[in-house]
């Protein structure tokens, strides 16, 4: 099966790293600028889309983990069903 790379390969712990001390300095600058609101705007835009990326990169991750699950033969969701009734729960007691 073709393994895709991931979409996000340097999305790494130290790119993370430095993206929260980058808006640490953005967010100085932008208590100090003429428009605080407008600064706030732009981390907020730059979190969300961290945020977005790093959320791609997992689902990628789980996919990855699955599709090498179905690649080894192993099952990738609950195979069986558990049937529960107030009988086998023994709620009844005759």
């Amino acid at each position: 099966m073709t393994r895709w790379p991931n979409r996000w390969r340097g999305l790494t712990d130290s790119f993370k790293e430095r993206v929260v001390r980058d808006l640490e300095w953005a967010a100085e600058q932008a208590r100090m600028a003429d428009d605080p609101i407008a600064g706030a705007k732009v981390m907020a835009s730059v979190a969300k889309t961290v945020v977005a990326m790093e959320g791609q990169q997992q689902a990628d991750d789980h996919l990855a983990d699955k599709n090498a699950r179905l690649d080894a033969g192993k099952p990738t969701e609950i195979t069986g069903i558990s049937i529960r009734t107030p009988l086998t729960e023994g709620a009844y007691d005759p």
